[in-house]
């Protein structure tokens, strides 16, 4: 699933992470279609790995992250197991920023730059 950022929430507050530097991206998860009395139902499932230095102290683990320059390579038919877990890789930590955001973006009706707020103002450097 494509996308700019990502969120992660277990402790505390949620935390908004984003990448300024990278084009999009995608967390890595699998899809399927149930079918079972009635509509067919879909699902989700995040591959997720062991969280790195920026991510630990806010998750236990994060979601796969794909640059776009392998889209092409994971989702081939023609890609082996071993050269799919060749583009499973931890990012650099400093690539990444993270801060936490208000619980208003717990709630999915509610959209908008309000999510994405700083709980606190950041750090002057």
């Amino acid at each position: 699933m494509p996308g700019l950022a990502l969120g992660q929430h277990a402790h505390g507050n949620p935390t908004f992470c984003w990448s300024p530097e990278q084009e999009p991206n995608s967390e890595i998860r699998t899809h399927s279609a149930a079918r079972g009395s009635g509509e067919g139902r879909r699902s989700a499932t995040i591959v997720t790995l062991e969280p790195n230095e920026l991510f630990a102290p806010i998750h236990n683990r994060m979601a796969m992250i794909l640059p776009a320059s392998d889209y092409d390579a994971w989702l081939s038919p023609d890609t082996d197991p071993d050269q799919a877990l060749q583009l499973v890789h931890e990012w650099d930590p400093s690539e990444f920023e993270a801060y936490e955001v208000s619980t208003y973006v717990n709630n999915a009706r509610n959209e908008g730059p309000t999510c994405l707020e700083p709980l606190s103002p950041a750090p002057e450097s």
